[in-house]
């Protein structure tokens, strides 16, 4: 079951022997709550980081154009990133980044570190080719776009596989679904406002470090499990 910001906020309300948010509340307007949603927001943003949760998992399309050669990751944030898979065959990770311009004839495209795939880039003197490698570049302002090289003769499809975050939720968003595992959320808020509120409260504190570290770990064990191991095949 889906559980909302409200709900997260609630939990550690209840941990911390104060007052609930009402469901008839719209809008967080009090300072701590204010307060205990930044701490929200910061531990979801620590599950997040933590692991390629199925929940954030995207398919992404985007299309280079002929005689350019980088496209906007529309959906991307610059917390997004690419999902890589272990190649038995190559024994290495390899990034999920496929060339599907034709359907029936999909290839894969292969990382190259950005500065190699910009110097040869520069030293191409053709007339451009279809893609075979490329980049992720993380452009600023929240946004990411995909570089390729050679530079395509014709439009690209470039299908990538990517995790991306679920952006901050603000003091509007009381309703939003959270769309990792909301438990760690708020266990680990819960330590960040007893460390808030300082050492009269004795070793909570460090129980409620120990028990996000054992909740994240469990979290993160069973979304691994029932996921299955990715592995490439010859391809």
């Amino acid at each position: 079951m889906a559980v909302t910001y409200r709900q997260v906020l609630n939990r550690v309300l209840v941990a911390l022997g104060e007052e609930e948010i009402s469901s008839g509340t719209s809008e967080i307007t009090s300072k701590y709550h204010k307060l205990l949603g930044l701490f929200v927001n910061q531990i979801k943003e620590i599950v997040e980081d933590e692991h390629n949760w199925r929940a954030l998992r995207s398919d992404e399309q985007v299309t280079v154009t002929s005689g350019t050669s980088s496209a906007v990751i529309t959906n991307a944030n610059e917390r997004s990133r690419i999902v890589r898979v272990y190649d038995d065959i190559a024994g290495e990770e390899r990034a999920l980044v496929f060339d599907v311009t034709d359907s029936n004839s999909p290839y894969r495209l292969r990382e190259m570190d950005m500065a190699e795939l910009l110097r040869r880039r520069k030293l191409d003197t053709s007339n451009g080719n279809d893609p075979a490698y490329f980049a992720i570049d993380n452009t600023g302002e929240d946004a990411m776009s995909i570089q390729v090289w050679p530079t395509p003769t014709d439009n690209r499809t470039i299908d990538i596989v990517m995790v991306i975050p679920q952006g901050e939720l603000g003091t509007t968003d009381l309703n939003t679904n959270i769309k990792v595992p909301a438990r760690p959320i708020s266990v680990g808020a819960a330590w960040y406002a007893y460390e808030e509120r300082g050492e009269e409260l004795g070793s909570r504190p460090v129980f409620n470090q120990e028990m996000f570290n054992q909740v994240l770990g469990s979290s993160v064990a069973r979304d691994a499990a029932e996921q299955g191991d990715y592995q490439l095949v010859p391809g």
